[in-house]
């Protein structure tokens, strides 16, 4: 029987963030810890960010946060996008991608974009399917960035 996975918004504590993204941490390129303190991350990411979180059995399994605080409403900014290894390819990652992709379109935003490093292949095929387009590389990280007005008529109409 396969387990059920909740979506939630905002629910999940500093704590359980933390536990999540040290979990995750060898999923990033480099590995998470070797880029930020993950403790003080997650704290960050509760207190400033917007999360859209995915559970099973009570365990934050999955996680988008993003910064939706551009006052021009221009620009949102993803974060982290990041699921446990042992769940991924279960379709978390996409079902997360929508729930914040349909916020920041409903907030009437025009555009979102993030930075991966260009050797993180199961990132970038997340992101290509929602039609993410480089914009810019720096020091191996990429720059994509996604025109809602294509999100709107890829998933929208």
């Amino acid at each position: 029987m396969d387990e059920e996975i909740i979506y939630t918004y905002k629910k999940s504590t500093q704590l359980q963030i933390f536990y999540h993204l040290h979990h995750c941490q060898d999923s990033f390129i480099p590995p998470l810890g070797e880029t930020v303190n993950i403790f003080e991350y997650s704290e960050k990411l509760r207190n400033l960010a917007d999360t859209f979180e995915a559970w099973s059995c009570n365990e934050l399994i999955g996680l988008i946060a993003l910064y939706i605080n551009d006052q021009t409403k221009e620009k949102a900014f993803i974060t982290n996008v990041s699921v446990y290894p042992e769940h991924s390819g279960k379709g978390i990652g996409k079902q997360l991608m929508l729930n914040a992709l349909d916020m920041v379109y409903q907030l009437a935003f025009n555009r979102v974009s993030l930075e991966v490093h260009k050797d993180n292949k199961a990132a970038l095929e997340l992101y290509r399917k929602f039609n993410f387009e480089p914009i810019s590389e720096k020091d191996e990280k990429l720059t994509l960035e996604l025109d809602l007005n294509i999100y709107e008529q890829q998933f929208l109409s």
